[in-house]
């Protein structure tokens, strides 16, 4: 999912989204990334700093370090 912090000031639709469980995800500023339900538009959406964004999204990559490292230990 391309963002660009500050600079993405539409929501945009998370590429691994499937069966109509997405989120989207817009950046307006430098200090913060939203993200929503891409079914309720019109809901809630939670903030982010960028920092908090980036382990989050790390976290979840099937390579991330602590991933790999958790799957050696087994």
């Amino acid at each position: 999912m391309p963002i660009s912090l500050g600079n993405t000031f539409t929501w945009t639709k998370s590429s691994h989204s499937a069966n109509g469980a997405c989120i989207e995800v817009s950046s307006r500023t430098t200090r913060s990334i939203d993200v929503r339900d891409s079914k309720v538009p019109q809901g809630p959406a939670l903030r982010f700093a960028p920092e908090a964004w980036g382990g989050f999204v790390g976290g979840s990559s099937p390579r991330h370090p602590a991933r790999e490292a958790a799957r050696h230990e087994r």
